[in-house]
C-alpha cells in the first residue's frame, strides 16, 4: 500500500522525526480520538559523501522504491557524518540510476565511468574544496557545509520532486563533547513549488530552496568540523558566506574557546575538553532554539557506544546532558536513537542484545507496538518469518494504523505456509 501526502514538507519532516523517536505508552484504542496514518522514515544513513558505500540516489532508491526492501520508507533525511570527506556522492553507479539532471559521469576519456567513490578533485569537471583544506590533491577533502550547501542539497531537492517524495537532508553530527547525533535544520529546504515544477531534460538542476541553514549549523557547531574560513572559498578571502556563530545572550567573543577569525567557539586541548564541547553543543541548541526552533530536530544516537561522558574527551552521554539539550530547545532535543543492533555495540546487527532491550521495554509496557514491531524486524533479519509474524500482528493488535505492517503481515502469512508445504 503506498500513501500519497500533502505537500507541506517543513511540518512533515518534524512531524516524522517527532514519529520516529518518541514511542507510544498506551493501547491506540485506548487514545480517545482518531487515529492517523502511521508513516515509516530513516534519517540515519550514509553515502561517499562521509563513510557510506553507494552514492545518494542509490540510497534514495533502496530506502523509498519499495523493490530493494520489503518495506519502502514514506519520508527520508539523507545524512552523513558531519566533517568532511574527498568522494563525490552525487555521481552514479550505473545507468539504471541515472536521471535527466544527473546521468552517469565519464571520465575526460569518454569511457571511464566516475562513480560515487570518485574524488571531488577527480570528478569531470572537478570541484575545489573551499575553506581550510586538508589532504593533498587530487584526493583534498571538501568540508561537509560545502557539500550539503553546492552539491548535496540541490540533489536531493531534484529528487525530491523527481520521485515525488518528502526527503530532506539532514547530518549525523560529530556532537562537541560527545559522539553523534541525528540532526537537521530544515529552513529553506523543500518549497512546495518544487512539487510540480517542470525538471530538467539535461544535465544540471537549480534549486527553488536551499541547506542554507543547515550548512552554517554544520561549520558553526560540528566537531568534526575544525574549518577556521566562515564559510569561505578559503580562510583570509572574505568571499563567500562570512558566517557568524554567535548565539544571541551567550559569551560568545567573551568565552575562552571563542575563535574570533573563525567567528565560532572552537575548543582546543585535552584536559576540560568533553566539558568545553557539551558546552559548545548546548550553546548548538540555544542558537536552533532560537533561529530554527519550529524547523529543526536533535537526536542523539548510540548513546552508549562511547561509554560514559568523559570531561577530558569526547565520549558518550549522559542523562544530564540530554536534559541539557532539552532545556536548551525543548521543541528540537526530543528523544534519542536505540535499536536494532544495541546502541552500546561497536558492530551493527548483534540482533541478541536488541531482542533483550524489547524485553525490557515490553516488560515495563506491554502495549509499546515500537518494540513489538522492533522484534518483528529482528526476526526477520533473523530468517524467523514465523516469530516475526507473530510480533507484527501482536503491533497491529495494539496500533491499527500500522498499514505496512499489515501488508508485511499478510506476506509473511503466505510465506509461513510455503515453508510449512516446503517441509512436508
Amino acid at each position: 500500500m503506498k500513501h500519497e501526502f500533502t505537500k507541506t514538507r517543513i511540518a512533515m519532516a518534524v512531524t516524522a522525526a517527532l514519529g520516529a523517536t518518541l514511542a507510544a505508552t498506551a493501547p491506540v484504542a485506548n487514545a480517545g480520538k482518531p487515529g492517523g496514518t502511521y508513516v515509516t522514515g530513516d534519517f540515519h544513513n550514509h553515502t561517499t559523501c562521509s563513510d557510506g558505500s553507494i552514492s545518494m540516489q542509490k540510497l534514495v532508491s533502496k530506502a523509498t522504491n519499495g523493490e530493494d526492501v520489503p518495506w519502502g520508507l514514506d519520508w527520508f533525511v539523507q545524512a552523513g557524518h558531519g566533517g568532511n570527506g574527498n568522494r563525490n556522492c552525487t555521481l552514479v553507479e550505473d545507468e539504471s540510476l541515472a536521471t535527466p539532471a544527473y546521468p552517469v559521469v565519464f571520465a575526460s576519456d569518454g569511457t571511464t565511468l566516475l562513480g560515487p567513490n570518485t574524488t571531488w578533485q577527480r570528478s569531470n569537471p572537478a570541484v575545489q574544496p573551499k575553506g581550510t583544506v586538508s589532504g593533498s590533491a587530487p584526493n583534498q577533502n571538501m568540508w561537509r557545509w560545502q557539500a550539503v550547501q553546492e552539491f548535496q542539497y540541490p540533489l536531493i531537492e531534484y529528487l525530491a520532486a523527481y520521485h515525488n517524495k518528502p526527503l530532506f537532508l539532514g547530518i549525523e553530527s560529530v556532537a562537541a563533547g560527545h559522539e553523534h547525533t541525528s540532526m537537521s535544520v530544515i529552513t529553506g529546504q523543500m518549497p512546495g513549488s518544487i512539487y510540480g515544477a517542470t525538471l530538467p531534460t539535461t544535465a544540471g538542476y537549480t534549486p527553488l530552496g536551499n541547506a542554507d541553514a543547515l550548512a552554517m549549523w554544520q561549520y558553526c557547531f560540528d566537531r568534526g568540523n575544525s574549518d577556521l574560513s566562515r564559510g569561505n572559498t578559503t580562510a583570509t578571502s572574505g568571499v563567500g558566506n562570512n558566517w557568524d556563530c554567535s548565539v544571541p545572550g551567550s559569551l560568545n567573543q567573551l568565552d575562552p574557546s571563542w575563535n574570533e577569525a573563525a567567528k565560532k567557539l572552537n575548543p582546543t586541548g585535552t584536559t576540560g575538553i568533553g566539558d568545553r564541547g557539551h558546552n559548545k553543543t548546548v550553546e548548538a541548541m540555544k542558537w536552533i532554539a532560537q533561529f530554527h526552533g519550529d524547523a529543526s530536530y536533535y537526536v542523539p544516537a548510540h548513546l552508549e557506544r562511547a561509554g560514559p561522558f568523559n570531561p577530558n574527551g569526547n565520549n558518550g552521554f549522559n542523562i544530564e546532558h540530554l536534559r541539557n539539550f532539552n532545556n536548551a530547545a525543548p521543541r528540537v532535543a526530543f528523544g534519542m536513537e536505540t535499536q536494532p543492533g544495541h546502541g552500546a555495540s561497536d558492530n551493527r546487527g548483534e540482533y541478541a542484545k536488541s531482542l533483550s532491550d524489547c524485553d525490557e521495554v515490553v516488560r515495563r509496557n506491554p502495549y509499546h507496538w515500537g518494540a513489538l514491531s522492533g522484534y518483528g524486524m529482528i526476526y526477520l533479519q533473523l530468517d524467523q518469518p514465523a516469530r516475526a509474524l507473530e510480533y507484527f500482528e501482536k503491533a497491529l493488535a495494539v496500533n491499527p494504523n500500522l498499514s505496512r505492517v499489515e501488508d508485511t503481515i499478510e506476506e509473511l502469512k503466505a510465506l509461513v505456509i510455503q515453508r510449512r508445504k516446503d517441509s512436508i
